[in-house]
């Protein structure tokens, strides 16, 4: 069991990595080719957005030929990206490069998410996931401060390299310990997968459960983006206090998993989403306060480390109650509500990019994140009750 949950946690936390890792080089990156803050984000934008679009592909792909095999697949195209990205000699590269990572990157989400529901049931699903989604808060604290060793030791390359090492281990892994869990190949029909996409759409809980975790990325994506430009470039920070700070707001997502994990299980979901809800008030009052005083690198970091500890357990809360609802096609699900949860960020993240202009471009883009949360969450628990 605990072999099976290390392997998970290790790859969902690759797309993560893949991106936390990588986040104290874009100042270097857009200094070396001369490229501005839009260009340099191309390189977070353009690999969430296929994250999530090809992950629609994996789905039935995982459905019909196997979760270990598509995972060996992927993390084999993740790997020739990740050294296509350390050879790289001009930004053009870098994006194609990107791009095959993120196509080998896409499969993590569906394989993950099918194999913890090959294996448990529902309420051991949501047990198991939320242990897993401490992959998500490992890989940012980890990530930025290998990100800086990398670049002290190899130049802006370095994070590049290191995600190349990562990917080639872990598939050692999966190659070596893992066990195939498909019993039932679905074929792959487009009938069938227009069906099946119709009744996840059609589902209530399953949309409301995707748009929670859509706002969640929306304001994860919107962090990831800005933060260097916000904590390093306006509030005078350097990259080794960044990657603390970075590293510490991801550690919130883990005790947010174990937080989760305790009232689940002892009060049930309602009162998980009661708790969360009146949090989330709290915190908009609490950055009214701030704006009011004005911000510096305490007080927003602050913001960033309340709200990641309300909403991270949501990574893996969001999705199980998702996937649970159709659990005869849990790749193809998983796979459309990674479309849903991610996509839509991705694409509202990189049109904010465009109108972006300091930190209380971000604090708007929060707070309105906020609010929808909060709605969306009360709708849910009105449906669950009745």
């Amino acid at each position: 069991m605990s072999l099976i949950i290390t392997a998970l946690i290790l790859v969902v936390a690759i797309p993560s990595i893949a991106i936390d890792i990588l986040l104290p080089a874009l100042p270097e990156i857009a200094t070396f080719f001369e490229a501005d803050v839009p260009q340099v984000q191309f390189l977070l934008s353009s690999y969430t957005f296929i994250i999530s679009t090809f992950a629609i592909l994996y789905g039935p792909l995982i459905d019909r030929f196997g979760r270990k095999k598509m995972a060996l697949v992927g993390l084999s195209i993740f790997s020739i990206g990740s050294l296509m990205l350390f050879i790289a000699t001009s930004i053009n590269v870098l994006y194609i490069a990107r791009i095959i990572q993120a196509i080998g990157g896409a499969f993590a989400t569906p394989f993950a998410s099918a194999y913890a529901n090959d294996l448990f049931s529902k309420k051991q699903a949501r047990a198991v996931n939320l242990k897993v989604a401490m992959g998500f808060g490992i890989a940012p604290i980890i990530g930025p401060l290998i990100g800086v060793v990398s670049i002290y030791l190899f130049g802006w390359k370095g994070p590049f390299l290191i995600m190349f090492i990562f990917s080639i281990i872990t598939l050692l892994l999966i190659k070596i310990f893992l066990v195939e869990t498909l019993k039932t190949p679905i074929p792959i029909n487009l009938s069938n997968l227009i069906q099946n996409g119709s009744s996840y759409f059609r589902n209530k809980l399953f949309i409301l459960y995707g748009i929670i975790l859509a706002l969640v990325f929306t304001n994860i994506f919107s962090f990831i983006s800005f933060s260097p430009f916000i904590i390093i470039n306006e509030l005078g920070s350097d990259k080794f206090t960044y990657s603390i700070i970075f590293g510490l707001i991801a550690f919130q997502i883990i005790l947010s998993a174990i937080w989760a994990n305790r009232i689940i299980s002892k009060h049930g979901i309602h009162r998980f989403f009661q708790n969360t809800i009146l949090m989330l008030c709290l915190l908009i009052l609490f950055i009214f306060v701030v704006s009011m005083v004005g911000y510096n690198v305490y007080n927003f970091s602050a913001i960033q480390l309340i709200l990641t500890f309300i909403t991270g357990c949501y990574f893996s809360v969001a999705r199980t109650s998702a996937i649970a609802e159709f659990p005869e096609s849990a790749g193809f699900a998983s796979s459309i509500f990674t479309l849903i949860s991610i996509g839509i960020p991705t694409i509202l993240v990189s049109l904010i990019s465009l109108i972006y202009q300091d930190i209380n471009t971000y604090i708007s883009v929060l707070l309105i994140c906020l609010i929808l949360l909060i709605i969306t969450i009360y709708t849910i628990l009105k449906i669950e009750t009745d």
